[in-house]
């Protein structure tokens, strides 16, 4: 046979047979996702992260002191592997007991962050060093 016809045929059927494997899907950010905090002295919290399909990002971080709500948005850069993420606004503003008092932001405000982003299945994932399960 030939060289070329031999190189052709070779081609060929590496195509046909690759023509058959299809690449894992890569899962999907968009849900709402959970993630357990346990303070040093023992206080328990959870943080939600719900990514939208459009892009929105809505964090609620609750403890055993205060509900926060932060809103912005998010994208995925290196294929997925990094989550860039901005807050751009929150609430509440202020915190009453027999007094009012303004509320700070535990998360930055307004400045885009990138964390490392890691599946681990369809229903774990790794934002930074922190285990989050979907919710739904």
């Amino acid at each position: 046979m030939d060289r070329r016809v031999r190189a052709a045929a070779s081609v060929a059927a590496g195509l046909l047979l690759g023509a058959g494997v299809a690449a894992a899907p890569t899962p999907s950010i968009v849900g709402l996702w959970s993630h357990r905090v346990v303070t040093a002295q023992g206080a328990v919290g959870v943080v939600w992260d719900e990514f939208g399909a459009d892009g929105r990002l809505h964090v609620k971080i609750v403890n055993p002191i205060l509900t926060m709500d932060y809103y912005g948005v998010y994208k995925l850069l290196n294929n997925g592997a990094v989550l860039r993420a901005q807050i751009n606004d929150f609430t509440p503003r202020q915190m009453c007991t027999l007094v009012c008092s303004p509320t700070r932001p535990e998360l930055p405000i307004g400045r885009p962050g990138d964390s490392p982003l890691r599946f681990d299945g369809p229903s774990v994932i790794y934002i930074g060093g922190d285990m989050y399960t979907r919710e739904k």
